[in-house]
């Protein structure tokens, strides 16, 4: 048993088709185009251009707007480049600026570190310094104290 299933509207209206394979090709709508642009052109064809006056001054009216918004198109498409490529060079410049301003800090720690560490190994070596003569002070009494002892002794 087969089924068919059909729309329930028309298969073609105004030459389309809902047909799933269409019957058609690119040249056939080439066609098509150029034997409407033909009827087109025999419609129009009864005009008189002799009818219709046009001065010099009419062209040259005519001849630089075209050109004059083309060249506004350009200027607004450079303008909106120009504006965009600030606006780029403005973010690098914020951008270069906070990396310059964090390397300096950086750069200010390291300094104050190297510092600290100096003077805490300036602080360790007056420290030592100290406790050796203290260390030697004792031990010249120590050595009195033994040799008064033994001059006693003898």
């Amino acid at each position: 048993m087969r089924v068919v299933f059909e729309p329930r509207f028309p298969k073609s209206i105004d030459g389309i088709s809902t047909s799933p394979k269409p019957n058609w090709n690119d040249e056939e709508e080439e066609e098509e185009d150029h034997s409407q642009i033909c009827t087109a052109r025999k419609r129009f064809a009864a005009f008189a251009y002799d009818e219709l006056y046009l001065s010099d001054e009419s062209d040259d009216e005519f001849d630089y707007k075209p050109e004059y918004m083309m060249n506004k198109v350009i200027n607004d498409y450079q303008t909106k480049i120009k504006e965009a490529i600030r606006n780029q060079v403005s973010v690098l410049e914020t951008e270069l600026m906070n990396e310059i301003k964090t390397y300096r800090s950086s750069i200010a720690r390291i300094e104050k570190y190297h510092e600290n560490r100096r003077e805490v190994a300036e602080a360790l070596d007056t420290h030592l310094t100290t406790i050796k003569r203290e260390h030697e002070a004792k031990s010249q009494i120590e050595e009195r104290k033994i040799r008064q002892e033994k001059a006693l002794q003898l």
